[in-house]
């Protein structure tokens, strides 16, 4: 999944669209993950997915912001 995660951020560099699409499936993705471990009870899994979802939103503030 993080090779897809990284194909879709550097197609995204050149095309404004694309890259806003990738960083909303990669919130999406780690809004899941987050879920899937609070489900588990997994809160030591949870700062890992944290971090890669502020780095999706930071990503996705940057791309609309750049357009």
């Amino acid at each position: 999944m993080a090779q897809t995660i990284g194909r879709h951020a550097l197609v995204g560099l050149a095309f404004g669209p694309i890259g806003i699409a990738a960083a909303v499936g990669t919130i999406l993705y780690f809004v899941g993950a987050i879920i899937g471990h609070l489900r588990i009870g997994d809160l030591k899994g949870i700062g890992p997915s944290t971090f890669l979802l502020v780095l999706g939103v930071g990503a996705l503030v940057l791309r609309i912001a750049s357009l």
